[in-house]
């Protein structure tokens, strides 16, 4: 419970920080000092595309339902975590309704705040470092990786990447609280 409250109240200063502006600066400078990524950045932040975000998932709940590490009843939980990680991304993207670093996409593709990719693979590395523990800190790398990608394809700045680096944890931390509770 201590992890979720963190999580939420990182996620609330930082999200009231960005309605404020406070990170335009920050923002700003980052943006205008780093090189555009390149193709291998371009690469490695597909990894977090949802597909791919599902495909990993799929792969480790087959193989750890196997192993029997996963209840079959409790399968569907990380699922529950990036299902709502995708739909509060988007409406937080309406709200905020901050462009991109560079023009890309267009409707909600063309706005900024939060990074999808990143709290996708944060939700991701949230679920992956419970079931793994001992591997906790190389899976936290893995959103830390997909957020350095965005604000190098200036795609994202760096406000979107710190807030949903806790935000999508938030998200599965919060699914499991209350899946426990539950007892589904």
């Amino acid at each position: 419970m201590k992890k979720l409250i963190l999580l939420g109240i990182l996620s609330l200063i930082i999200g009231l920080l960005e309605a404020l502006e406070a990170f335009n600066s920050i923002n700003n400078v980052i943006n205008a000092e780093l090189p555009y990524g390149g193709n291998l950045t371009s690469a490695t932040t597909k990894l977090a595309d949802t597909s791919s975000i599902l495909g990993i998932l799929t792969l480790v709940v087959i193989v750890e339902t196997l192993r029997g590490k996963i209840k079959p009843k409790d399968a569907i939980r990380p699922y529950v975590s990036i299902f709502l990680v995708l739909a509060t991304v988007g409406i937080l993207k309406i709200i905020y309704h901050v462009p991109r670093p560079i023009s890309y996409g267009k409707g909600i593709e063309s706005l900024a705040f939060p990074s999808g990719h990143t709290a996708k693979a944060s939700a991701l590395a949230n679920y992956l470092g419970d079931l793994w523990p001992r591997a906790r800190f190389l899976i936290y790398l893995f959103p830390v990786t997909i957020g350095i990608t965005r604000i190098l394809l200036h795609v994202h700045w760096f406000s979107d990447v710190l807030f949903s680096l806790f935000y999508g944890a938030f998200i599965d931390e919060s699914v499991k609280v209350v899946w426990r509770r539950m007892r589904v």
